[in-house]
């Protein structure tokens, strides 16, 4: 399995740390361990029976199907905000944390009503499982909520990329925080930006293998392509370099 690891500080490219990597993008292959495993976890959570009163907001547990509930079941699942991602980290399992208060309470009330709540635990990952992470310098995040990618920019020279229609752009449709340029090393070198007046490197910000780009935090409207790439943003500087066919570095 292929992913990235999203801190700036981890210095190289490897073998991913055990419960700090993304799955906003990951590539596999057919029938790898890891997915399999995570899937497994899923289904185990979506398909179990849950006690009278756990499919609701009240109780962060995966719960779909409640235990003397009407059939056919017409309720939404209670799904907690992450849960099912948390999986990919089997001992983060929100039911490790339910089970273990659960067994307090079987054991100091001799309770077996509360004895059932508690669920099967995840499937471990097995050991053979191997997983790479894009990391440091080539994480797929140069820039962590991806704001830095809306800033204004004119592009160097000797880049072959220039906006075709440089005032196509409202003025709050650019995150005007940010004041960078491209250095001929390939990293961006900010003078501020959403994190206030320090001055700060990304390093090699033009050299990732690829980009997550956070369109979740910002999606200001276009009506095309092309105007997108003709824009100037940053962002469209990116898309122009990675669209041509010979990228070049600034002079």
């Amino acid at each position: 399995v292929v992913t990235y690891d999203s801190d700036e500080g981890r210095s190289r490219s490897g073998k991913c740390r055990r419960d700090d990597f993304s799955s906003n993008l990951m590539a596999a292959r057919a029938g790898n361990r890891f997915s399999e495993t995570w899937w497994k976890n899923i289904k185990l959570k979506l398909g179990r029976v849950c006690q009278a009163d756990e499919l609701t907001k009240e109780k962060e547990k995966v719960c779909c199907h409640e235990e003397s509930a009407t059939q056919p079941e017409n309720r939404s699942c209670h799904i907690p905000w992450g849960s099912l991602e948390l999986l990919k980290y089997p001992d983060q399992d929100l039911d490790t944390k339910i089970n273990s208060e659960a067994r307090l309470l079987a054991s100091a009330a001799h309770n077996a009503t509360v004895r059932r709540s508690i669920g099967r635990p995840a499937f471990q990952v097995p050991a053979g499982a191997r997983l790479f992470c894009y990391a440091g310098k080539n994480s797929m995040t140069p820039h962590l909520n991806g704001e830095v990618f809306w800033q204004p920019w004119v592009p160097p020279k000797g880049t072959g990329s220039t906006p075709l229609r440089s005032g196509m752009i409202k003025p709050k449709d650019f995150d005007a925080r940010f004041d960078c340029r491209e250095v001929r090393s390939g990293d961006l070198r900010c003078r501020r930006g959403n994190w206030g007046n320090e001055k700060r490197v990304l390093r090699n910000f033009f050299g990732r293998i690829a980009y997550h780009l956070f369109f979740s935090q910002k999606r200001p409207e276009v009506g095309s392509e092309a105007e997108i790439l003709g824009a100037n943003w940053l962002l469209s500087d990116l898309y122009r370099r990675s669209l041509s066919s010979e990228p070049r570095r600034p002079p």
